[in-house]
């Protein structure tokens, strides 16, 4: 059998010209992928649907204790203490939903020329970080200015609760202090006091602690998804690869000696004809 090796130059560039003018010709030919339809499968819904529904309700909550630091409400303060549960539910819900893999489930029907087919694939109700930033912001909002308006409420019903008499503007100064650094400068003298600023300072820690955990789930959550669709894009491309190589009949699919033949042929049609010398 006749290999490249043992042909000349102008043979071997016209073999690799004929196997390039049949694999441009096959991709023409490929057929594509075209999809018939799709369902979906919603896994865990519940989970989604309080996230969507806690969203509003957090921020209506969140505002009213701003505006109790700005107008106090009186005994409807205690509001805030709902508030403060409210945006701890809403800080675990982003969590639970990746630790559940909450998402959708999708079965796509495909044809590739007549040839039917089916793919799966799995989209995370979290898919992207942007997705995480709404709930986490609004949760520690609504952690601050619940504790902020707690606390005011305090320093209002005794003005000995604390170092100093904390207004509005004093309380949002306090509560974000303790909420980020675990302390601040007017310190509660009195039990009741005292026991709030040390539930806000752990809960701080413990929102460091669950933000990590859910950031570190979702990159787990999506780096699996995105090697999925590598996988499945790599093994389209091989199969696209396959079909244009069995129709340019090269490779496998054909043999080395019909396509040195077709390469001579086209080089001896091209080739001028020999001058016959003169009389």
């Amino acid at each position: 059998m006749r290999s490249l090796l043992s042909l000349d130059d102008k043979t071997s560039e016209m073999v690799f010209q004929i196997i390039a003018e049949r694999i441009a010709a096959a991709r023409k030919r490929v057929p594509k992928k075209e999809y018939v339809s799709a369902l979906s499968r919603p896994e865990h819904p519940g989970i989604i649907r309080a996230r969507h529904y806690a969203l509003p309700l957090v921020a209506i909550l969140g505002s009213f204790s701003l505006f109790d630091l700005y107008k106090p409400l009186g005994e409807y303060s205690s509001v805030s203490l709902i508030t403060a549960i409210a945006a701890a539910a809403l800080l675990i819900l982003p969590l639970i939903e990746l630790l559940t893999s909450a998402g959708v489930h999708i079965e796509r029907e495909y044809k590739i020329g007549p040839e039917f087919g089916r793919e799966y694939s799995f989209q995370p109700s979290l898919s992207s970080f942007g997705d995480l930033i709404p709930p986490v912001a609004l949760a520690i909002f609504a952690l601050i200015t619940s504790f902020a308006s707690l606390h005011a409420a305090l320093s209002r019903s005794d003005p000995s609760s604390y170092t100093t008499s904390l207004s509005g503007l004093d309380a949002l100064y306090h509560s974000t202090l303790v909420f980020s650094a675990g302390s601040a400068d007017e310190s509660p003298l009195l039990p009741l006091p005292r026991i709030l600023t040390a539930v806000q300072s752990f809960l701080s820690w413990a929102v460091t602690s669950l933000l990590l955990a859910t950031l570190l789930a979702w990159v787990l959550e999506n780096h699996q998804s995105i090697q999925q669709r590598r996988q499945q894009t790599a093994q389209e491309e091989m199969l696209s690869r396959e079909e244009t190589f069995r129709l340019a009949k090269i490779g496998v699919y054909g043999h080395i000696s019909e396509l040195i033949e077709e390469a001579e042929k086209r080089l001896a049609e091209n080739s001028p004809p020999p001058q016959q010398g003169s009389a």
